[in-house]
C-alpha cells in the first residue's frame, strides 16, 4: 500500500506511522501522534477493495458497540508486557530461531495444524486412527505444533513433549528444544489471553517465561556465537 493514498488530512499531521499488518483486503497501520504533550495511539484500517468496505464498517460498529455496553472488558495498554516484550523480541527470539538456519542447518517447512491439543484430537472408534479438529494450518517449524501441550492445563503435558523429542527427534541445536518449546507456548499463552477474558492470567505466565529465557540468554544471539 502507497502511504499516499491516506487521507490528505492524516498527512497533514506530525505523525510517526509503522505498518502494523497486512491482509489480502486491507493494511493496518499504527498512528503515534502527540496532542497538547500527551502522547496518543491510533489504528487505521485502509480498504483497498470496494466489496469490503461494507465489511470493515460493520466490523467497527460491532466493537464499538461491545465497547459501549461491555467496556470493562477493554484490557488496555500493559506496560510491564511492553517492557519484558521489547527485551524478549531484542534477545531471546533470534538466539533461539536464527540457529535453527544458520551454520549450516536446516529446518524444512512442516504443514503444521495451529493449533494442537488434547481437546482438538480423538480417536476414531472404527478405524482407531487419530482425527484432528479445528485446523488453523500453515507451512512452519514442526516444533511449532507442540506450542499447546507443555502446559499443566492441558491433558498431553510434559511426558508427551519428551516422548515426542525421543521419537521425533529435536532440530539442531537439539539444546535448545526445550527454550523453543517455551517460546512457542509464550505466543500459545499470549493468544489465548487475548481471546478468552477468562485465561487473562496467563499473561502473567507468558511474562515469567519471557524472563526465564531473558536470564538465561542475556546476550541472544551473541551468546550462542560465542559459545
Amino acid at each position: 500500500m502507497n502511504i499516499d493514498t491516506l487521507d490528505p488530512a492524516i498527512l497533514a499531521g506530525q505523525f510517526d506511522t509503522l505498518q502494523d499488518t497486512a491482509s489480502g483486503w486491507s493494511t493496518g497501520l499504527k498512528v503515534d501522534v502527540e496532542v497538547n504533550g500527551e502522547e496518543k495511539e491510533y489504528f487505521l484500517k485502509v480498504v483497498q477493495q470496494e466489496r469490503f468496505v461494507e465489511m470493515s464498517r460493520a466490523e467497527y460498529e460491532g466493537q464499538k458497540a461491545l465497547a459501549t455496553y461491555i467496556p470493562d472488558n477493554e484490557r488496555g495498554k500493559d506496560s510491564e508486557l511492553e517492557e519484558v516484550a521489547e527485551h524478549f523480541i531484542q534477545k531471546v527470539i533470534p538466539r533461539l530461531l536464527r540457529p535453527l538456519q544458520t551454520g549450516g542447518r536446516i529446518i524444512k517447512p512442516t504443514l503444521c495444524h495451529g493449533d494442537l491439543w488434547d481437546g482438538n484430537i480423538q480417536i476414531d472408534v472404527e478405524t482407531k486412527q487419530p482425527i484432528l479438529f479445528d485446523s488453523c494450518c500453515f507451512y512452519g517449524h514442526n516444533e511449532m505444533d507442540l506450542q499447546c501441550m507443555g502446559d499443566p492445563r492441558y491433558a498431553l503435558s510434559m511426558e508427551f513433549i519428551d516422548m515426542y523429542k525421543n521419537e521425533v527427534g529435536a532440530s539442531e541445536p537439539q539444546e535448545d528444544f526445550y527454550d523453543r518449546h517455551d517460546l512457542y507456548a509464550i505466543r500459545n499463552n499470549i493468544c489465548t489471553a487475548g481471546m478468552w477474558p477468562q485465561w487473562a492470567p496467563l499473561l502473567q505466565t507468558a511474562k515469567q517465561a519471557m524472563r526465564r529465557l531473558l536470564a538465561k540468554h542475556p546476550q541472544g544471539l551473541d551468546g550462542f556465537q560465542a559459545e
